[in-house]
C-alpha cells in the first residue's frame, strides 16, 4: 500500500496489522503544507506555529512505529513528484489529504502512477455540491482557513480516477 499523508499512522499501522506492506509519503517539514495565500496574512508565522503541531503528529507516528516494532516505511518527499525508485504498489490511499492540496488532481495523478490495481480516496462529502464531478474552492475572506482548499463530490473522484485508468469505481459513505 502506498499511503500519502499518514499523519499519526493510525491507518498505516492498522493496514500493517492486517498484513499489508505499507509505504507512506510525507512532505518534508520545510515544505509542510499547501497554504492558502491570503493577502496580508503572515504565512511565515502561521507555518512556524503549525509546524510545532505537525511535528507532534509526526512524533506520534514514530512513537507508535517504535512501540509496534513496525516495518512501515516513511519517505519524506514532494508528494506531487513521488520518485519512481520507491516502486509500484497494489493499492494507493489518499485519506483526507486532497482537501489540503492546492492541486488535488496532480496529487491523485502522481499517486496513481505508482499504483497498479486500486486507489482508495476518502474525503468529507459536501452534498450541497450536487451530483456532478465538482470541486468547490473552500477558502474565502469570511473563513480564513489556511490549510483547507476544497470540497468535492464523489463524482469528481470517479471522473479523475477514470481519466487515469481506474475505470471501476465504488462509492461508499460513512458517518463518524
Amino acid at each position: 500500500v502506498l499511503e500519502v499523508g499518514p499523519a499519526s499512522g493510525y491507518l498505516s499501522f492498522f493496514m500493517e496489522d492486517k498484513g499489508a506492506a505499507v509505504t507512506c509519503i510525507e512532505p518534508p517539514m520545510n515544505y509542510l503544507w499547501d497554504t492558502v495565500p491570503f493577502a496580508g496574512h503572515d504565512l511565515d508565522a502561521w507555518r512556524r506555529e503549525f509546524s510545532i503541531e505537525i511535528q507532534r503528529v509526526r512524533n506520534s507516528f514514530w512513537y507508535m512505529h517504535h512501540e509496534k516494532c513496525s516495518q512501515v516505511r516513511l519517505i519524506e518527499t514532494n508528494p506531487y513528484a513521488i520518485p519512481e525508485e520507491i516502486g509500484q504498489f497494489d493499492i494507493g490511499l489518499l485519506a483526507s489529504v486532497l482537501l489540503h492540496c492546492r492541486n488535488p488532481f496532480d496529487l491523485i495523478e502522481n499517486t496513481a502512477r505508482r499504483v497498479k490495481n486500486t486507489m482508495v480516496i476518502t474525503e468529507i462529502w459536501n452534498p450541497t455540491l450536487g451530483e456532478g464531478p465538482v470541486c468547490m474552492l473552500a477558502p474565502h475572506q469570511g473563513a480564513k482557513q489556511l490549510h483547507t482548499w476544497w470540497h468535492f463530490t464523489p463524482q469528481f473522484f470517479i471522473s479523475a480516477l477514470g481519466i487515469l485508468g481506474f475505470a471501476k469505481a465504488q462509492v461508499t459513505f460513512h458517518t463518524q
